[in-house]
């Protein structure tokens, strides 16, 4: 890092992801959710493609959070219940 004077400041500015990453430590940390791998997922969906998944009754909400904190509501997650008991089918797709 360069030497700076007295009163002034380096600053850059960063997007919401880079932010993300910075914050979290790059990833390297050792610490993921066990949602990430639908996030890299997520980030390839187009106005005309939708993921589709299955889910327990408990991972609904935690999912819904995950998208939120992560993506800002640019996603959402729609469930509908398989007919077995606590089992879901999600679908996430690009919000309107």
């Amino acid at each position: 890092m360069a030497k700076k004077k007295a009163g002034q400041f380096f600053v850059e500015v960063l997007s919401p992801e880079k932010f993300r990453t910075e914050i979290s430590g790059g990833g390297q940390s050792g610490r993921t959710s066990k949602y990430d791998s639908i996030g890299r997922s997520v980030r390839r969906l187009t106005g005309d493609t939708v993921i589709k998944l299955k889910l327990d009754k408990k991972e609904v909400q935690p999912l819904r959070q995950y998208l939120r904190k992560n993506f800002e509501n640019k996603y959402v997650l729609k469930t509908a219940s398989t007919g077995k008991a606590g089992t879901f089918t999600g679908f996430i797709f690009l919000a309107a």
